[in-house]
């Protein structure tokens, strides 16, 4: 399955289904920044970490992480 097909209400979904985890990290590869998706997490601060791996003009890579406690 290509990632980049997704729709962005699928990637997001998948994401947040992995917070349930009791550890994880998600990488997100996007072909754009994710900000909104940022923005969306943000809304609850401290709830998780946003790693940058990769900010190019074709790809961006996103580490996602639950903080350590």
């Amino acid at each position: 399955m290509n990632p980049f097909t997704w729709m962005i209400g699928e990637r997001a979904r998948l994401v947040y289904e992995a917070e349930g985890s009791f550890l994880w990290c998600v990488v997100l590869v996007n072909d754009h920044d994710p900000k909104p998706l940022y923005y969306q997490f943000a809304e609850r601060a401290g709830a998780f970490t946003w790693q940058p791996l990769e900010e190019g003009p074709e790809v961006c890579r996103i580490a996602i992480g639950k903080p350590s406690t």
